[in-house]
């Protein structure tokens, strides 16, 4: 008898590959086409651990077997997430923000329950307060954080909001958008001027490489003449840089405006107006969801 092999076992367990986060992927999708179809609880599946009910409103329900109160939470949820991005800076987001919360909450805490059999009453309130009013929230609040610093970014402007992306190349952006900029807070303490800086709006109406022109009354370029705002200078030629664009925009100055420092305004106002790649934060779409935001 050879016992050089009886230790050894035929038997290999598996091994995560390069397709195992794809096949993950096919079996949940699996398992949410089986649960959405499901009308009445099945105790087979029911309360299996899975990342879709924290991941997706409505499913702790479904998981639970409660389809029908499940998907009605999912559809209340993704009509209330395209309202909230509809009203995106206005008091009615904050509402509808809630309200997605609360769903989010509900389902949690019906799936999770599943797990604990019968508890006390007090266990369960206290469970309930911490899904509904800590832990949710943080999640929620985290990623509107991540939202508004990487993507969108809802700007006050006038009697209005305007809806911000914070991406994009702002020269493959068109003459005569709006764009987001970084302004530079400017002081001349001597004569207590001030030109307020942080986030502007500005209409690009020259790319690098292009000319811009200043009259009494309007500021020219190829792409046409634009009014000249208060406190552009007049100025018979301006060359772009590379990588920058000119905007027109309203700068808010405050303080006394002699002769001599007009003209010093009115320079720093030009120098501020040619936006680099790095002032600049994004642009702003002539609509949002249907809403026109400019013309």
């Amino acid at each position: 008898m050879d016992k050089s092999n009886s230790s050894q076992s035929p038997y290999y367990p598996p091994r995560a590959n390069l397709w195992s986060p794809i096949k993950y992927l096919a079996y949940e999708t699996k398992e949410i086409i089986q649960r959405w179809n499901y009308r009445v609880a099945n105790k087979e599946y029911a309360h299996r651990i899975s990342l879709l009910p924290f991941v997706i409103p409505g499913f702790g329900f479904i998981y639970a077997g409660k389809t029908q109160i499940g998907r009605l939470s999912l559809v209340l949820y993704l009509i209330s997430a395209v309202f909230f991005l509809i009203t995106l800076g206005f008091k009615e987001a904050n509402y509808i923000l809630a309200f997605m919360v609360f769903i989010h909450s509900i389902n949690l805490i019906y799936y999770l329950l599943g797990f604990f059999g019968s508890i006390n009453l007090r266990t369960q309130v206290l469970f309930n307060i911490a899904i509904s009013v800590v832990i949710v929230p943080a999640v929620y609040y985290l990623l509107i954080k991540v939202l508004f610093n990487n993507f969108i970014i809802p700007i006050n402007y006038k009697d209005t909001v305007l809806v911000g992306i914070k991406m994009g190349n702002p020269q493959k952006i068109s003459a005569g958008s709006l764009i987001l900029f970084k302004q530079i807070d400017f002081h001349l303490y001597y004569n207590q001027i001030r030109i307020i800086g942080g986030l502007n709006l500005g209409k690009i109406i020259a790319k690098e490489g292009e000319k811009v022109t200043f009259n009494k009354n309007f500021v020219t370029t190829k792409h046409g003449s634009f009014i000249k705002p208060v406190h552009y200078p007049i100025l018979p030629e301006l060359n772009i840089p590379t990588g920058s664009v000119f905007v027109l925009t309203e700068m808010s100055v405050s303080g006394n405006l002699t002769p001599g420092i007009q003209q010093q305004i009115e320079n720093i106002i030009v120098k501020q107006s040619i936006i680099s790649i790095d002032e600049y934060k994004g642009y702003i779409p002539k609509t949002w969801f249907g809403r026109i935001q400019y013309y």
